[in-house]
């Protein structure tokens, strides 16, 4: 029986049912992510396991130490038993342990390191499986339905100098932002400070339902920017055309050290005599307008993503991620005391910024001078009342088809999407610190229980996923950590520019 059919692997009518909300459950959402940290250092895996257990026996934690289940009328929920046993443990949990340093391992020894130097390291699709996919984990969306998994897996993988901690879910649970609350509250709890666990938001209820839900107080900023059917049709087809001639797509992760960063900042090719940047500490001055690192390092993977493309222009949309809960302080309130402390919403709450460009100005103009356009349009699409417009018109769009929702660029655009996570600082949030046996020499985390190295990626591939990077964060040195989906020949042009990025000879152009 196919795991789409209703009904199958009936649980017990004991269980407390969650509902999965109106952002939850889409197609686009049916696949399963999949994310490894490193911490350098030995974890007591014992304290890991019992303080993740015991959150998730905590009110309406307890979703998430459910199962997801089609019911009757053919939607899943989540069912998640009164009490854990042996049989239906809060989460799957498998743990390896190799009595040798991560540098002597075949497979670890290939673990993305900072060197020194900007660097791309070998697609990690697949090379690290071994040490990240527990050994009972469904594979795919249908696997993990059809297994009835826990919806939080957990592998460990425990070398002398390092502990590697994956975390399997299925992106229809949460976003992000959902897997990062449940990970600070797992610290919290191994800390033994039950008092600033973060009340569990939103288990039955969506705090999303009304925003949007009546007609806007304001338009849509790029609502006339929608692409209708028939030039949503055109500009697939040409992505279909692109996919036909680049059929193969590697994951790979790239580091940049701080002097790497600052070389692309200082990137002025194209300025005017009237323009004037000033590299400053987290961003740039354009013309007197403040830039981040992130904008500079969005308009960077942008042309990275468009080097392969021919010298012909042509539009180019550049799709960001936003989360909507630091947006909406009404629906989503916030401690001052214990920011860390207020309510979580473990759902699905991110959504699409949108910035149109050109191809000829994101190849000719100053990089900050895009990036400052990524930086306008994220400050308006972000507002409040932009993002109440955003979800009605995505509400309109997927009545009518809820496989293709509404894009907001120019027809025959070539679409990439660059995801900022800098802003989640995982690096300086997450801290295991409590569970630290024998820390290693010379880490890299800020302090041995603190978050050294991680890669995000999906269980999943498809050559339809592409043209895509997500900026990671900073690391405990100042290492700033991206992963990108391109083609390989796309890759080739990004390792001669990145080359420029480490010595003195002159940048390659993009």
């Amino acid at each position: 029986m196919s795991s789409t059919a209703p009904g199958q692997g009936i649980m017990p009518q004991s269980d407390i049912v969650f509902p999965l909300h109106e952002f939850d459950d889409s197609p686009i959402n049916r696949y399963t992510q999949h994310w490894t940290l490193r911490f350098d250092a030995v974890l007591d895996t014992k304290k890991l396991c019992e303080a993740l257990t015991h959150l998730l026996s905590q009110g309406d934690w307890r979703k998430l130490g459910g199962r997801l289940q089609f019911n009757e009328a053919g939607k899943l929920e989540i069912h998640a038993p009164r009490t854990y046993t042996q049989e239906r443990p809060a989460f799957q949990y498998s743990e390896e342990i190799f009595p040798v340093r991560t540098t002597d391992h075949p497979v670890a020894k290939n673990l993305p390191r900072a060197r020194g130097r900007a660097e791309l390291f070998p697609g990690i699709t697949s090379q690290f499986n071994s040490l990240t996919v527990g050994p009972g984990w469904g594979r795919d969306f249908d696997e993990h339905i059809s297994h009835k998994e826990p919806v939080i897996g957990v592998h460990i993988a425990l070398f002398n100098d390092a502990t590697l901690i994956s975390l399997r879910w299925v992106h229809l649970v949460c976003d992000f932002m959902g897997i990062k609350a449940l990970v600070l509250a797992w610290s919290m709890d191994l800390y033994g400070r039950y008092d600033d666990i973060p009340p569990f938001m939103g288990a039955f209820d969506d705090p999303l339902k009304d925003i949007g839900s009546a007609t806007p107080e304001e338009p849509y900023a790029l609502a006339d920017m929608k692409l209708s059917p028939e030039a949503f049709k055109k500009t697939y087809d040409t992505y279909l055309e692109h996919v036909a001639a680049y059929p193969i797509t590697v994951r790979r992760m790239m580091v940049l050290p701080d002097s790497a960063l600052q070389k692309i900042k200082m990137n002025f090719v194209g300025g005017h005599s009237s323009d004037r940047l000033e590299v400053i500490p987290k961003g740039a001055l354009f013309n007197g307008k403040f830039v981040s690192d992130a904008d500079i390092l969005s308009a960077w993977a942008a042309r990275l993503c468009c080097s392969i493309l021919p010298a012909v222009d042509r539009p180019v949309h550049i799709m960001g991620m936003y989360e909507a809960r630091h947006c909406l302080p009404e629906t989503f309130p916030q401690r001052k005391d214990k920011p860390d402390s207020s309510p979580v919403f473990i759902a699905n709450a991110t959504f699409s910024t949108s910035t149109n460009t050109t191809l000829r100005a994101l190849r000719q103009q100053p990089l900050a001078r895009t990036a400052l356009l990524v930086r306008e349009s994220v400050a308006t699409l972000t507002k409040a009342p932009q993002v109440h417009a955003q979800l009605h018109l995505l509400r309109e769009s997927y009545a009518k088809d809820k496989e293709n929702p509404a894009v907001f660029a120019a027809e025959d655009s070539f679409i990439l999407v660059v995801s900022n996570f800098s802003k989640m600082a995982f690096f300086d949030s997450i801290d295991f610190s409590p569970a630290v046996i024998t820390p290693a020499e010379g880490g890299h985390g800020k302090s041995p229980g603190k978050l050294a190295w991680h890669q995000w990626t999906s269980l999943e591939h498809t050559v339809h996923a592409r043209n895509m990077f997500q900026v990671g964060g900073k690391d405990g040195q100042g290492n700033t950590w991206m992963m990108g989906l391109l083609p390989p020949e796309t890759w080739a042009l990004v390792e001669e520019h990145l080359a420029g990025l480490s010595g003195p000879k002159a940048l390659s152009k993009l």
